[in-house]
């Protein structure tokens, strides 16, 4: 049994029932195979799991998989959810929860429909992963919740603790975009500059404080996060390792910093990136650790080159000679003070 708290990650497929803007798996489609014998070696070595996808919600042998997996003496077992299926399917997420469900991983890019829908591709989505928060209230289950950042959703990112708050999830990570997949392919239009994200990220992080959420950034630069760098989390196993600048030789903070990503410094180059102080991880007790271990990151993604023209909308063609007029445009999002997700 392992000797100290540690959680393993169970991919069933890649399949999913949203359309995300950011994508970094786009193009796999695959089932992977699982058995017992499986879940039994990781035993060995955890005593955390988390089902991931794609959605793994989809997948039928969910349920008998998180049974097997509470029977063999997982203490936690998640799931890393976009919340579609388990907001549409209340015999389902009951199933999952009779099976022995104890957390859940869910993804929420905004405070409102209008940002949340545009980035998942899917309407109605905002409204499915506020019902799947009320129900993982309602059967006890800890919550936490990624938001990618991306160019459309930085300004409205201080909006976000206080609706979670409310809403009583646990934990919030920020993700900046990772230029794979689908993000790869919309670049100009998805991916901003850390110079451009970061002050609105570290607003977030400092409102989160406010309202004694506990949060998390993974994914940026330690140079870009000033004192927020105690707050940053290590890269996920298995993630593309990332590459450093010329001005990131001598930075004392290197070897914790996971650097950025090679598609990020080829476009953006390196000049954002300057030599800042060796800040340590905060240290947390036990349940924020345990918080910490749930954003178990999206794994394997497919590598793809930027795309810096932004994509051109297919009705866009004109009905002499298919010449495009019109390119796809972000949505123009509230940046009012006011709440969005008003309290219920």
């Amino acid at each position: 049994m392992p000797s100290s708290a540690s959680r393993a990650i169970v991919r069933l497929s890649f399949a999913c029932d949203n359309a995300c803007v950011f994508c970094g798996q786009d193009g796999r489609a695959d089932a992977v195979e699982i058995g017992e014998q499986q879940l039994v070696q990781l035993r060995e070595h955890h005593d955390e799991l988390s089902f991931v996808g794609g959605e793994p919600a989809l997948d039928a042998r969910l349920p008998g998989a998180i049974e097997t997996a509470r029977a063999l003496g997982f203490s936690a077992v998640g799931l890393q959810t976009n919340g579609w299926a388990l907001a549409t399917q209340p015999g389902l997420f009951t199933a999952l929860v009779e099976a022995g469900l104890t957390d859940l991983h869910l993804s929420i890019h905004g405070p409102s429909a209008e940002a949340h829908d545009f980035h998942t591709g899917r309407p109605g989505s905002f409204a499915n992963c506020l019902e799947l928060l009320a129900r993982g209230q309602r059967a006890n289950l800890s919550v936490v919740v990624t938001t990618i950042v991306t160019r459309s959703n930085l300004r409205e990112l201080p909006k976000m603790p206080p609706m979670l708050k409310r809403r009583g999830v646990s934990a919030w990570l920020l993700q900046p975009v990772r230029p794979y997949g689908r993000a790869a392919d919309g670049f100009a239009r998805i991916v901003p500059r850390f110079g451009m994200a970061m002050p609105w990220a570290l607003h977030a992080l400092e409102q989160a404080r406010r309202h004694a959420l506990s949060a998390w950034i993974r994914g940026a630069p330690l140079c870009s996060l000033g004192p927020f760098a105690a707050a940053a989390l290590p890269a996920e196993a298995g993630s593309p390792p990332g590459v450093y600048a010329a001005a990131c030789a001598q930075c004392p903070a290197k070897p914790r910093c996971a650097g950025v990503d090679p598609a990020y410094l080829e476009v953006f180059g390196g000049s954002e990136l300057r030599p800042g102080p060796a800040r340590p991880i905060s240290p947390f007790d036990h349940g924020r650790q345990k918080l910490m271990r749930m954003f178990v990151g999206v794994g394997e993604l497919v590598e793809r080159p930027p795309q810096l023209r932004t994509p051109v909308s297919p009705q866009a063609g004109d009905e002499a000679g298919g010449e495009t007029k019109k390119s796809l445009r972000l949505p123009v999002l509230p940046n009012d003070s006011g709440p969005t997700d008003p309290v219920p």
